[in-house]
């Protein structure tokens, strides 16, 4: 009904969409086969903990309290397009209970059913029996071609997988061949040679990376510049210096290096990143019991609007003023001052 309303006894004709109807029957009796094959592969302990069938795709999650491998779905993928191609009949069927379990038919965990069931068998029950009150195809080879989309936890002991069926499974595979098409295309490359080159790319950014990173460390730690700043109190060098933009690691890196080279005092790094400010504190470990690294964050992270903290020896805050980032690290020396003397 598109418009108009419904008064109570009024007499209606209703009418099943045939076009979802049909997708409903392919993915519903694809979950069926899927079920089967998942515990075939997987062995009996994965049991159906939920599913979802619409006309356009399938979702269907178990107990398995490990992510499935990529050659276990393929096997999973396998049987279940093994049992299409096959195009046995599908039946269905009402007997007790009891005649049901006698024959096999899987039935779910803690569901209720009354004395007598209806039971879906694809085949002679070879390759699905179950207990079922939905729509299904006739025979397998209406269902075309099934596809696993993908695999993922969605709980504690629960897996999920998504797959679709017929048109929609036909319609995913051409949407990837024609990516890979224009991959194989881009890189004028035969489609078969695609995976070789990805990991050839791979491995030469992953070097370009590292070089990357040796060249920024050695950059920040080559000295000076007007950036750096040292200052003596109380018998030991504080050093301060505002870094090039770099990971949390590679900072880290940076500031055990100049403290190493210090030998004995406390190094601030400032630096601005992701469009925030980052302030780290390096105190050499003679210095530890005479001031903390999480003492000198502290105030400073205040400037630039934020929170810091970490171990006596190593600290760390962030904040979004970066603006006041130089602010930050010009008010290192009175902190430490007013810490030493305190």
């Amino acid at each position: 009904m598109e418009e108009g309303r419904l008064n109570v006894g009024v007499s209606v004709i209703a009418e099943v969409t045939k076009t979802e109807r049909v997708d409903t029957e392919r993915h519903h009796t694809a979950t069926h086969l899927l079920h089967s094959a998942l515990r075939g592969v997987l062995g009996e302990a994965a049991q159906q903990a939920g599913s979802l069938v619409n006309p356009d795709r399938l979702r269907f999650d178990f107990n398995w309290g490990e992510p499935v491998s990529f050659d276990q779905l393929q096997e999973i993928e396998r049987r279940v397009n093994r049992a299409i191609v096959c195009n046995e009949t599908v039946t269905k069927s009402y007997m007790s209970v009891d005649a049901a379990r006698e024959l096999g038919a899987m039935a779910l965990f803690g569901e209720k059913y009354g004395e007598t069931v209806r039971v879906v068998s694809v085949g002679d029950g070879g390759f699905s029996r179950e207990l079922c009150g939905g729509c299904h195809v006739r025979r397998t080879g209406d269902i075309g071609v099934f596809v696993i989309l993908s695999e993922r936890g969605v709980a504690a002991g629960v897996r999920r997988i998504e797959a679709v069926a017929g048109g929609a499974a036909v319609e995913f595979l051409q949407e990837r061949a024609r990516i890979a098409a224009e991959l194989a295309g881009h890189y004028q490359i035969s489609f078969e040679g695609l995976g070789g080159l990805l990991k050839k790319r791979d491995a030469h950014l992953g070097a370009l990376e590292e070089e990357v990173r040796t060249l920024k460390h050695k950059l920040a730690t080559g000295g000076g510049g007007d950036d750096e700043v040292r200052t003596e109190i109380d018998g030991f060098t504080v050093l301060t210096r505002l870094a090039p933009e770099m990971s949390s690691s590679e900072l880290r890196d940076l500031a055990d290096t100049l403290r190493q080279r210090l030998g004995s005092g406390v190094v601030v790094l400032g630096m601005e990143s992701g469009g925030k400010a980052t302030l780290l504190v390096a105190v050499t470990e003679d210095l530890v019991g005479t001031i903390k690294a999480g003492e000198i964050v502290k105030p400073l992270a205040e400037i630039v609007g934020g929170r810091g903290g970490g171990r006596p020896n190593l600290a760390q805050a962030g904040g979004p003023d970066i603006e006041k980032l130089d602010e930050a690290l010009q008010a290192v020396s009175s902190v430490i001052e007013d810490l030493t003397q305190s």
